[in-house]
């Protein structure tokens, strides 16, 4: 949701950063209409921002020259909001010597007073965030650069590593960030493989921004794009589990990047591309409700084993005891019968 407020502190922070904008380019930033920015003007304009107004065919708003913005003054709450923020960017890996997270924590501290700076080592002392730690960390210059590209619609030249290793150039339409099961994604179109893709932060090597702009594609969610495309990365085995439920129940239980789920007359068709068909049988075990597995048979083998793997930890050894000798005296009728049958005779 967005205030007024806000729209006018991206209005303030748009102007400078791009020096002159028109009221359609501030439109598409802000992603409202022509008559709203117009609006906005004229509430900055009414609160004394120095905001002009170009006239002419390359017209548009811009900041008087000269101007800087004056210092920011936050209250006890927003500096507590602010500190909470900084925080879950350093347990989300936002490395903290690029991204300034460090140096932003104690200048929140060495200007806040007493009472408010207590609050801030207790709150740093106290919170327990269960937000599990990013996999990998990465480069708080290069989050900062795709978080600004995306905001401002600008295009942007990546060197990404792949998962072989290779190393390619690619311009891409920055769409947004997203973090998922501990790591840092891009997603947005990309001009080399003319098509929508997700690329790892921590595997982007170089970025460039570009003075190229985009447009967003209306309704793209991304982060069921993201979590789509993880789930359907080929992996070493290509899993199909039926699963006797229904949809709502299945999301419930099933992390959208780890697999795609697919509505049938039966119920859910889970599918998912996994490296550890043992790890996978223990998920799938977990699973409240009926399943079937439909492929591979590698994964009917792995499934089994950790069945019995786990009536047996689950059983007493006395029990397990009297199950063998039970089942030692059964083959051993059975052999008899065979036997029996064999030469023609009754057991």
């Amino acid at each position: 949701m967005y205030f007024p407020s806000t729209r006018l502190l991206n209005i303030l922070d748009l102007l400078r950063s791009h020096g002159q904008l028109t009221a359609r380019q501030l439109a598409q930033h802000l992603e409202v209409d022509a008559r709203s920015v117009r609006r906005y003007m004229v509430m900055l304009e009414d609160m004394g921002m120095p905001v002009e107004t170009v006239r002419g065919r390359h017209g548009g708003y811009r900041l008087r020259a000269g101007y800087r913005l004056p210092p920011v003054v936050f209250s006890d709450d927003e500096a507590l909001t602010m500190v909470l923020g900084l925080l879950l960017a350093e347990r989300l890996g936002v490395t903290s010597k690029e991204a300034g997270l460090d140096v932003a924590l104690a200048k929140v501290a060495r200007v806040a007073p007493a009472e408010l700076r207590d609050q801030i080592h207790l709150v740093g002392q106290a919170l327990t965030l269960r937000v599990p730690h990013a996999a990998v960390e990465v480069g708080g210059q290069h989050f900062l650069q795709l978080t600004l590209a995306a905001y401002r619609r600008q295009q942007v030249y990546l060197i990404y590593v792949d998962t072989a290793g290779a190393e390619t150039a690619r311009l891409v339409d920055p769409y947004g960030l997203v973090y998922t099961i501990g790591l840092w994604y891009l997603a947005g179109y990309c001009h080399l493989r003319q098509g929508l893709r997700s690329f790892r932060l921590d595997r982007i090597q170089q970025i460039e921004t570009r003075d190229g702009a985009f447009q967003l594609p209306p309704d793209f969610d991304i982060l069921a794009y993201v979590e789509e495309s993880i789930a359907r990365k080929p992996l070493i085995w290509s899993t199909q589990v039926q699963l006797y439920t229904t949809m709502a129940e299945a999301k419930a239980q099933v992390p959208p990047a780890m697999a795609v789920l697919a509505e049938n007359v039966d119920g859910v068709l889970l599918h998912c591309e996994v490296d550890d068909l043992r790890q996978y049988a223990l998920f799938l075990l977990g699973l409240p409700g009926e399943i079937k597995i439909l492929a591979p048979v590698e994964l009917q083998d792995a499934m089994a084993d950790v069945a019995k793997r786990a009536i047996a930890l689950g059983t007493p050894v006395d029990e397990l005891t009297l199950r063998s000798d039970s089942q030692s005296a059964s083959e051993k009728q059975e052999r008899l019968r065979v036997d029996a049958s064999a030469r023609g005779l009754d057991a």
